[in-house]
């Protein structure tokens, strides 16, 4: 199997601290592969408040064009800041009763307009600890990864992390020439792959993770439209668990490997997390050379869960 070929029709849609952060009470997710029994294909694929929670909205996201808006909110003491386009409609998500409150500083996000709605609140959540921008991976519940990871060592952080109709792009220092990650072709691939994105959520006040979209070098972006529903290919109308949209059934879909992750869509202005690691982790669960040469990672980076309008995310 190369990882450069789609092999289903789902799967050429997607390849195309201390401070306290809210997250959503319930949802649900997926993954993107081409070799087992879930949709989608391997290469595919909320700031933090001073004091207080930050609340996540739990409505219908926003239709829109593919790039350009987040729904988000501000954090505390500096921090990573996101953009967002527009398109025709009302507001598409909001931070609802939950709200942030600012010390010194702050970064933020402008909402993109979308033609759905949004029920803002925190929906009953229980606040995950670390924040506003930055995680520690020990305070992380990982999933079908190395049991080693978060002891590798950060060799690269995450600069700018774009939510786009593709998926996630990434820049990091380790992406280019000359100290890049080196390639690997696991086993059975036909094909080398250069790093793994993974996403962290904060569920009922625990963070969960796992590192699931394989990506090769020069691939701009992966992981699919993460606000998408992937019936309609329009916005994602349905978070928490159920869910139809891509990230719960194209990135974290199976209970046996992916846990509280499994089925769950996070809402637009949620807070997530964002990181990679080099070589191939996904279904990988020893610390294997053959899958990962080096076994570096990056730091995760938090952000609001953007609508289907994308977002740009700088740190």
């Amino acid at each position: 199997m190369t990882p450069r070929a789609c092999v289903s029709f789902a799967a050429y849609l997607v390849c195309s601290a201390g401070l306290a952060v809210a997250c959503a009470g319930g949802g649900g997710g997926g993954s993107v592969e081409s070799s087992d029994s879930g949709s989608g294909d391997h290469s595919v694929g909320g700031s933090g408040s001073s004091s207080g929670s930050f609340g996540s909205s739990t409505g219908g996201g926003g239709s829109g064009s593919s790039s350009g808006g987040s729904g988000g909110s501000g954090s505390s003491s500096g921090g990573a800041s996101s953009s967002s386009g527009s398109s025709g409609g009302s507001s598409g998500s909001s931070s609802g009763s939950g709200g942030s409150s600012g010390s010194s500083g702050s970064s933020g996000s402008s909402s993109g307009s979308s033609s759905g709605g949004s029920s803002g609140g925190d929906a009953g959540s229980l606040p995950c600890p670390g924040g506003p921008t930055d995680l520690d991976m020990s305070l992380v519940t990982l999933y079908d990864n190395p049991p080693d990871l978060a002891s590798w060592p950060v060799t690269t952080t995450l600069t700018e992390v774009d939510f786009v109709s593709g998926g996630l792009a990434l820049t990091f220092s380790k992406k280019e020439p000359p100290n890049r990650w080196p390639d690997v072709t696991p086993p059975g691939w036909g094909g080398p792959l250069q790093y793994t994105i993974g996403m962290v959520e904060c569920i009922d006040g625990q963070w969960y993770g796992s590192a699931v979209i394989e990506v090769w070098y020069d691939l701009p972006s992966a992981g699919g439209n993460v606000a998408s529903d992937i019936t309609t290919l329009g916005s994602c109308t349905s978070f928490g668990y159920g869910s139809n949209c891509q990230v719960a059934k194209n990135w974290y879909y199976d209970t046996n490997r992916w846990g509280m992750l499994a089925g769950r869509q996070p809402a637009p202005g949620e807070t997530v997390g964002i990181f990679i690691a080099a070589g191939n982790l996904r279904d990988v669960t020893t610390d294997d050379p053959a899958q990962s040469p080096v076994m570096e990672r990056s730091n995760i980076v938090l952000m609001p869960m953007p609508d289907f309008n994308g977002s740009t995310n700088g740190f």
